[in-house]
């Protein structure tokens, strides 16, 4: 009876620490994220991809259109600068033709005031079209259609005096020369004196001309750099809503399921651990069973046995190893008691 209930207790043991993993099991913690934050982390990693590659489009663009609107400036500054150069180059060939006094230095000068001549035409058309081509509603555009209104005058009486002035050169040298005619030196001297007095005027307009181009060029450059300051700031902007948004929660959910996967490792060592516990258990528990069944073989072979003794008309004793009697057998002990009833009486005739 007492193994019986040792063996029910160690049975309800093992199926307690059965029904302990299962539930250890059924509460251990997942290691993976759930899957709406990587939904969400990996919608805004799309989106701040997307704004990278947006700004990084757009601000190209923005770019290469600055530096297209910017690539007549330099042009344009030149040719305002050259123009000045011009007509005082063409004032001072005028002058050297009007006084020369032999055909070498008459040819010379005219060749000079006539390559000028072609350069000054030139160049203030190149002006003129760049401004009708550029020309944006502005107060830096509206300043320089007014300069060119105004230098037109002096540009066509410029331009009107020094063609008159080759074309009376080119006379036959009769007529150039100091005592070739009073009419023609007349002639190239109004023509002279208009070239001086247009050049002047001509001069002022085009310095205030090439200060609104360089004024525009400067303005060019300081709204680039702007654009540059604004893209830098954008893309600043994006990186740290990346780090906000994108990188900090990835930062949080890594670190979250490193812990989870330490929690994870802790119960898979107690659950190992349990395991070997249950293991034990159950070979006690085949060991009790096999010294139980040993037992009980035993007993079985002892009760036979002494049902055997019982039957028997010998005396039979069974002692420990101390001498004191653990079974005796009826014969015996009808045996013992007549000797003991004897030795009495004996003891009692005797006395």
């Amino acid at each position: 009876m007492d193994m019986s209930k040792t063996d029910d207790t160690s049975r309800t043991g093992a199926q307690s620490l059965l029904q302990a993993e299962a539930t250890e099991r059924r509460e251990r913690p997942e290691i993976t994220a759930p899957s709406g934050v990587d939904d969400r982390l990996r919608r805004r990693y799309r989106l701040a991809l997307s704004l990278t590659g947006i700004l990084t489009v757009v601000s190209l663009v923005l770019v290469l259109l600055e530096l297209n609107s910017q690539k007549h400036d330099i042009p344009t500054v030149n040719s305002a600068g050259r123009q000045r150069m011009l007509s005082q180059k063409l004032a001072k060939a005028a002058l050297q033709l009007s006084s020369a006094d032999d055909p070498a230095s008459h040819a010379k000068a005219r060749d000079e005031l006539s390559a000028a001549l072609e350069q000054f035409v030139e160049t203030h058309r190149h002006l003129e079209l760049d401004a009708e081509l550029h020309s944006i509603p502005n107060e830096v555009s509206d300043a320089v259609v007014t300069g060119l209104l105004q230098v037109r005058p002096h540009f066509a009486a410029i331009d009107h005096a020094v063609q008159r002035l080759l074309a009376v050169s080119s006379q036959p040298a009769v007529n150039w020369q100091p005592n070739g005619g009073e009419a023609l030196t007349q002639s190239i001297a109004a023509d002279v004196e208009t070239i001086l007095a247009h050049e002047g005027e001509f001069l002022e307009v085009m310095d205030e001309l090439v200060g609104v181009y360089e004024g525009q060029a400067e303005a060019h450059s300081d709204r680039l750099l702007w654009i540059l300051y604004g893209l830098a700031s954008a893309f600043i902007l994006v990186l740290l809503l990346e780090g906000v948004f994108i990188f900090e929660p990835v930062v949080r959910t890594i670190q979250r399921q490193i812990g989870a996967a330490s929690r994870a490792s802790a119960a898979s060592a107690e659950n190992t651990a349990l395991k070997r516990a249950i293991e034990a258990l159950k070979r006690e528990i085949e060991r009790r069973k096999t010294v139980e069944e040993q037992l009980r073989k035993s007993a079985n072979e002892v009760n036979r046995l002494l049902k055997l003794a019982g039957q028997v008309r010998h005396s039979v004793v069974i002692c420990d190893a101390r001498g004191r009697i653990q079974y005796a057998n009826e014969p015996y002990v009808r045996l013992f008691a007549r000797r003991t009833d004897r030795t009495e009486a004996g003891a009692a005739a005797a006395g």
